[in-house]
């Protein structure tokens, strides 16, 4: 047998699904590759965006108030993303959190050294731009797989975000040190960017879900707790 033979049989045994039951649908793989692009610009672009902040001002004020307002914002940006998934879609919310990123890298480009300036807008928008996207694709989640395959699409998942998040600062780390003065750091912003307007692109490709279920419930979180200390 030859190599090439050799190679394509275990390719064939590899690919083989003894259960295709539990075979991730067209949606479930796009959605899985989707989101490893998202959280290679994102990891990629996020580790360097607070040493970024440090380098223009050593300011452990505004670094430490950058990110309290965005873990303060975070909760009720969730909250109100969740309002619209009910409303609209989690297509609509996903791709408004993919936008939202996109927005915000492309700002931090064009602010550059002004961005310590107004740490607070970006904060905000980083806040909304993150729980949008989540809240969205926490969602497609659910929706993308099914009992049988929840677990091989879950497994899955956490190999993509570990994979990404492993070599996105690894590489960011890599460029910057290419670059003298803080033009490493624009760049990986600017590669975020595209990554993010990729992502959004490559996003129309999932069907969105027509729900008749538009009532939030979250106001009854308070009563469910109480009831349910488990929960």
């Amino acid at each position: 047998m030859s190599i090439m033979a050799l190679l394509r049989n275990m390719r064939n045994r590899w690919t083989a699904d003894p259960n295709p039951e539990k075979a991730l649908s067209s949606d479930a793989k796009l959605s899985l590759f989707i989101h490893w692009s998202f959280t290679l610009g994102a990891s990629m672009s996020g580790v360097f965006l607070n040493l970024y902040l440090w380098r223009l001002t050593e300011s452990l004020t505004i670094n430490g108030g950058y990110n309290m307002i965005v873990f303060g914002l975070t909760p009720f940006a969730f909250a109100w993303a969740g309002f619209w998934v009910k409303k609209k879609d989690r297509m609509f919310v996903f791709r408004l959190g993919v936008i939202f990123n996109a927005l915000f890298y492309l700002c931090v480009v064009i602010a550059q050294e002004n961005v310590a300036d107004f740490f607070y807008v970006f904060a905000v928008l980083n806040a909304l731009a993150n729980s949008f996207y989540w809240t969205g694709y926490l969602v497609l989640m659910y929706d993308v797989s099914n009992a049988q395959n929840r677990l091989r699409y879950m497994a899955s998942n956490m190999i993509v975000f570990s994979f990404a998040s492993l070599i996105g600062p690894a590489l960011a780390g890599f460029i910057i040190s290419r670059f003298e003065s803080l033009i490493g750091y624009v760049i990986i912003f600017a590669i975020a960017f595209c990554m993010f307007v990729f992502t959004a692109i490559v996003s129309f490709r999932l069907k969105p879900i027509i729900s008749h279920r538009k009532t939030y419930y979250l106001r009854f979180m308070g009563l469910l707790i109480r009831k349910n200390k488990e929960f």
